[in-house]
């Protein structure tokens, strides 16, 4: 895995993600000015106080920072994100499901579809106060069923602790695909629907699309869903 990738959005706006292990060196002055995915792996030695620093050196240089912790236990619950400076985290069960989470950020941002979603829209989600936890998940389907994507997406972020009723910011992207209909685009809709109806008041839904499909693959769908309080 690389240590420090730097990524932009359609605007030039740049994500870096970086994996804190023990000893992780990083040269923070090559990370990007607005976002930062920070991968920790906070079973080694020495990980969280390169956090500590590396954390504290990009708040200082005003940078969105999100934390993914690395850990087996989805409650693991992280008290220190406001002593890091660390805006909002959640947690993952492997060095493999972090990576997986940090990729499909890259993917988001970098969508050549029409409706595609930037930075701006991933922190407007994501931000509320200092330190808050965030739900992810992915779902698929094989046969272009949005729906079961959908769903499964939904399931895989409740199983990581989120309670629908507490969420109020909601983001999802997903493939455009030739077979992609209006009518199946109706799955959205009930979604934000089913979503809105919990909740009278601060409500906010903001979806995009991911790149197209090649043709080879068209019938594979991808739905990437976050929720945040």
């Amino acid at each position: 895995m690389e240590t420090l990738r730097v990524t932009s959005d359609k605007y030039g706006r740049q994500l870096s993600t970086i994996y804190i292990g023990s000893d992780t060196p990083v040269d923070i002055d090559n990370c990007g000015g607005y976002m930062a995915v920070l991968m920790v792996s906070v079973n080694e030695n020495g990980a969280m106080k390169s956090l500590r620093d590396i954390a504290r050196r990009l708040s200082e240089k005003k940078v969105f920072t999100i934390a993914i912790f690395i850990t087996d236990q989805h409650d693991w619950t992280f008290r220190k994100s406001l002593d890091f400076g660390i805006k909002t985290w959640l947690t993952a069960t492997s060095t493999e499901e972090a990576e997986s989470i940090a990729s499909d950020f890259i993917e988001v941002i970098t969508s050549n579809a029409p409706i595609a979603l930037d930075l701006a829209d991933i922190k407007t989600i994501l931000y509320n106060s200092e330190g808050r936890r965030f739900y992810y998940g992915t779902g698929s389907s094989n046969d272009n069923n949005l729906k079961i994507a959908i769903e499964k997406a939904v399931e895989k972020a409740k199983e990581t602790g989120m309670d629908v009723n507490e969420c109020s910011k909601y983001l999802c992207a997903f493939n455009s695909n030739p077979n992609l209909t209006m009518a199946k685009l109706n799955d959205v809709d009930n979604l934000i629907n089913e979503l809105s109806d919990k909740h009278n008041s601060n409500f906010e839904f903001k979806w995009g699309l991911l790149s197209s499909v090649d043709k080879d693959e068209s019938n594979n769908l991808k739905f990437a869903f976050i929720a945040a309080h």
